[in-house]
């Protein structure tokens, strides 16, 4: 199977080198495009659908996470790159869905090996990026031992699924289940609400740390 990989970044010698980086693992993976800016980083991931997209949060000072918050009900997994010290617009970005933070600065093996990783439904974080998850949810943890203790029988049957299809779109998701989508969303906001989690990501972490009991 080819991964398809969209690429976003501001600095046009960015995206040249990545696109050429990802050229020397075709046929396994493909460049489908590049984008400098939000407008047109959003007209790629409309006409492509990649599987993965390498997103810049800071795209000439347009916020870049925005487009992980739009395209957040399609299989697009993002992989953000980040050259940035600004914590803020990382935990942000994670918040809003993406899969993982790669630093600009990494070695190709470990970009080809992030881009891997993402499209396979796992989490790529740095060392930064995974502490400052842990401090989140931490500060938001549910105020008893068991933070899925308030979760009727049929939500957690409904986490049991999404923890076991982790990084598949909702569809798929809700076809396992045998509801439809807007169910399962309506499903899994009241469970967000009952356990902290602000998303799919934050519910899989939290299951991390207190594996939900059957």
């Amino acid at each position: 199977m080819t991964i398809d990989v969209a690429i976003i970044d501001d600095h046009p010698s960015i995206t040249w080198g990545f696109e050429r980086l990802i050229e020397t693992e075709m046929p396994r993976m493909r460049p489908v495009g590049s984008a400098h800016d939000l407008a047109a980083g959003r007209e790629l991931l409309q006409r492509t659908l990649p599987d993965v997209a390498l997103l810049d949060l800071d795209l000439d000072g347009e916020r870049g996470a925005e487009l992980i918050t739009e395209f957040a009900d399609t299989p697009i997994r993002f992989l953000v790159l980040t050259g940035l010290r600004d914590e803020g617009m990382r935990r942000q970005a994670m918040h809003a869905g993406a899969r993982g933070v790669l630093g600009k600065h990494e070695r190709p093996e470990t970009i080809v090996r992030a881009i891997d990783r993402v499209h396979a439904g796992e989490l790529w974080l740095d060392r930064t990026s995974t502490g400052n998850l842990v401090d989140v949810l931490r500060r938001q943890a549910h105020p008893t031992p068991d933070p899925f203790a308030s979760l009727t029988p049929r939500e957690r049957q409904i986490v049991a699924v999404v923890l076991e299809y982790n990084g598949v779109p909702n569809k798929k998701i809700a076809d396992v289940l045998g509801i439809g989508e807007n169910t399962l969303r309506n499903a899994l906001s009241t469970i967000y609400s009952k356990t902290g989690a602000a998303n799919r990501l934050q519910l899989f972490a939290l299951a991390l740390r207190h594996p939900p009991k059957p």
